[in-house]
Parts: C-alpha cells; sequence; structure tokens
C-alpha cells in the first residue's frame, strides 16, 4: 500500500483510542469480581478484544465464539498481554482449557509465567515441539512462604500474577528483578489493583499480595499514551502545527506520558487548555545538542515512533536498555536498523543499544517498508511518508492490534493509495 502525504492544513484534529493497557487490565478485574458494572471507553484494539470474547464466553459458558472452539480452546494470535492474562486466570478457573497462538508467541516470554503458577499449584502441560498449545486444567491457586524469583524480559507475567493474586490462597510474594523492563506497568497494575479491593503492598523489589477480593465499579479508561506517541512523530518529522486532541491528563496511570517530555527534544510545543490541548513543531523549542542519549527501560514503547523522529531530525541518538525489544510483536531491534536503513546506513545495534548517526535524509526517494506484521512498526515508519516523496508498507492491517481506526484517523495526514 502506498503512502502519500496530504496537503498541509492549518489545523489537525485528532482522536485517540482509550488505553489497551489499562482495559485488559480492568477486564481481568471485572471477571474475577463477577460485577455487571459496565467499562466506559473500552479499547477496541484487537488485542482488548480477544481477551474480552475470551472472559464472556467463560462467563456465559457458550464457546461458540470467534477466538474459542468446542473444545474450551482459546486461540490468541500474537497478543501478549491477552495470552498471558489469560493463562494465569484460566490456571486459576475450573475446567479444562488450551491456549493457543501464533509461531511468534513460542519465541516470547512466557515460560517464566507458567512456571511461576506451577510453583502456585497450577497444573499445566505445554506443547512437546514448542510452548503452544498450552493445556492448563484450572484449581485452586495457593501461596506457601516462597517468594516467586525470576528473570523476565517482560512486565506483563508480573502484572498478570499480581491481577489474580487476590483470588489465591494465602500471601503470594513476586521479588521484581533489579533491572526489570517497563516497571510503569507494574506500578498501573498493581494501582488498579488496590483501587478496586486488592491488597499489593511494594517493598522495594518485594509485591506482598494479600488475599483478598474485587469490589468492581463503574469506570472511563483514559486515551492511551502509547498511541499518542505517534501523532508526536508526525508532528516533528512533518513539521505540522496546530494538532488538536482532547485535554490530556497529566495524572496518568500510563508511563509512556513521557513521551512528551522527549520529543519536546525535536521541537514539539505543547499548548494545554480546559477544552483540548494543541501539538505543534517549533524550531525554537528544538534541542540545540547534536548528540542525545535515551534510556527507554521504563518505556519500551516509545522507541519506534522516538526512532524514527529521531532519525529525520539527522542527530547522533543512543537509545539505552533495549533487550526487550528483540521479544515483542517482532525483534524491533534488528527490524527497526533494517528498515531506516534504506533512507541511508546510518543505523547500528550495539548490544541493547540502538545508534543513529548524523546525516539528512533523501526527500526525493521512494522507499519500500517491511513492517513485519508489527502494528508498531507500520505506525512509527507510516510517519516518513510526511517527508518523502513515495512510501509504500507491505502491511496495513497490523495496526488493529492496538489502534483499529488508525488510517482513518490520521487521514488528514496521510491518504492511502493502492499498488
Amino acid at each position: 500500500m502506498k503512502l502519500l502525504k496530504h496537503p498541509i492544513k492549518e489545523e489537525y484534529s485528532i482522536t485517540l483510542p482509550s488505553s489497551k493497557s489499562i482495559s485488559n487490565r480492568l477486564l481481568v478485574i471485572k471477571h474475577l469480581s463477577k460485577s455487571n458494572q459496565p467499562i466506559i471507553n473500552l479499547s477496541d484494539s484487537e488485542d482488548t478484544c480477544i481477551l474480552l470474547k475470551a472472559l464472556e464466553s467463560i462467563e456465559n459458558k457458550d464457546f461458540n465464539k470467534e477466538n474459542i472452539n468446542q473444545n474450551n480452546t482459546f486461540y490468541c494470535k500474537n497478543a501478549g498481554t491477552s495470552t498471558r492474562f489469560l493463562i494465569a486466570l484460566l490456571a486459576m478457573t475450573e475446567g479444562d482449557w488450551v491456549v493457543d497462538t501464533d509461531k511468534r508467541m513460542n519465541e516470547r516470554p512466557i515460560l517464566p509465567l507458567i512456571e511461576a503458577l506451577i510453583l502456585l499449584g497450577a497444573e499445566i502441560k505445554t506443547s512437546e515441539n514448542n510452548i503452544f498449545p498450552i493445556q492448563i486444567k484450572g484449581k485452586q491457586l495457593s501461596a506457601n512462604n516462597d517468594i516467586i524469583s525470576f528473570n523476565s524480559q517482560t512486565s506483563q507475567i508480573i502484572s498478570a500474577l499480581v491481577l489474580i493474586s487476590p483470588y489465591i490462597k494465602g500471601t503470594t510474594k513476586i521479588k521484581i528483578p533489579e533491572n526489570q523492563n517497563s516497571l510503569p506497568y507494574i506500578d498501573m497494575t498493581i494501582s488498579l489493583v488496590n483501587r478496586f479491593g486488592g491488597r499489593v503492598e511494594k517493598e522495594g523489589n518485594l509485591l506482598i499480595c494479600r488475599e483478598s477480593k474485587y469490589k468492581f465499579s463503574s469506570c472511563r479508561v483514559e486515551d492511551d499514551y502509547s498511541a499518542l506517541c505517534f501523532i508526536l512523530c508526525f508532528v516533528c518529522v512533518g513539521k505540522l502545527k496546530n494538532v488538536k486532541i482532547k485535554p490530556l491528563q497529566t495524572n496518568t496511570l500510563q508511563g509512556d506520558i513521557r513521551a512528551i517530555d522527549m520529543f519536546k527534544k525535536f521541537g514539539l510545543f505543547v499548548s494545554y487548555s480546559y477544552d483540548y490541548t494543541i501539538l505543534s513543531y517549533s524550531l525554537d523549542k528544538e534541542e540545540n545538542t547534536e548528540n542525545l542519549v535515551f534510556d527507554l527501560k521504563d518505556t519500551p514503547d516509545i522507541f519506534l515512533p522516538l526512532a524514527v523522529a529521531s532519525y529525520i531530525s539527522g542527530k547522533r541518538i543512543i537509545f539505552k536498555n533495549l533487550s526487550n525489544l528483540r521479544v515483542k510483536e517482532s525483534n524491533r531491534l534488528e527490524n527497526t536498523m533494517i528498515e531506516l536503513n534504506k533512507l541511508g546506513e546510518r543505523c547500528k545495534v550495539v548490544a541493547d543499544s540502538f545508534i543513529i548517526e548524523k546525516g539528512e535524509i533523501n526527500a526525493k526517494q521512494r522507499v519500500s517498508f517491511r513492517v513485519y506484521d508489527d502494528h508498531r512498526m507500520a505506525m512509527a515508519l507510516s510517519s516518513i511518508s510526511l517527508i518523502c516523496k513515495e512510501v509504500e508498507i507491505d502491511n496495513i492491517d497490523c495496526v488493529t492490534k492496538s489502534w483499529k481506526n488508525f488510517w482513518e484517523d490520521i487521514k488528514d495526514f496521510i491518504t492511502l493509495k493502492t499498488r
């Protein structure tokens, strides 16, 4: 599919999707509470829909849904959060269950979760050749005096355990690894669990999760700050002005709010008001230094849009602590290097760092990107169509994983054209 720059407008209006991360956590909490109270502004992302349909099927004992068959088999595609949360939940849900996924999930962190659940008494069997499909015999889980300790490249494993912890007999103790990635997502989980009646205490790197019960009440999901990062990328890459979005919540559970300060180094200017927030590029606001360093250990989802904006800026940029990007929907470290280097050989991966050397981009070139069936790759690379003569990407549909109406919502930035 070809992406073509839309003529510059004096003003833009963008509607952000709701937070996928918050939505998925609230769905598990609501399910365990057996509440019928609504979740307002629930994400319509594919990942959330997979989890929602699975939970509805369990609750309604209706196994004729799209993602489950008569053998109680749930198919979770390449949805990491939904897969991990569902495995933890099914481990304590009476019945015989099977969880299956796309091949890529066999290469992503899942075994530490299974091992932790087995320590709590779960009965789980992995496939002989790979990990999936997984067979689960749901039963009551019980904590003992052991501390669950492991090294994991994803915070979702700890979040999955914390979400079900109120319904584990006894007190569950979980040690957070010293160099845990995406720590704000664990803090988000703890906050939501405690908000709805859970009892989780954080003492240094130790989580103490006490047996309790959820009391769910109606709530509204925030807009997605991970999605906002791609709009910030469009603003800085295309030097756009007056991009209006709904008022941003500065008091948020989402760690990706930090992206605003990062993009300010590339000229982002943010104007806040009661009715809306305006995003604009300003040359005067751009940081003068030719060398920048970003540590993204806590916020790895910012990497792709920030890497594109960094490359276009022409500055020398170093991104640090990116090890877990190799086990996302695709190997984002290697794949980002390959694709951005199509614009000029300026990127390299050194251990867990990503380095972009100084240079200029040829705006007259035509470039064809592969996005590796990775939603964030597609959304980030699409912004380059604002400066290059013609951009092609091989898969526009993968964006539905996190932003169902992405192409419609950015139609004032770019237009799609079939080959």
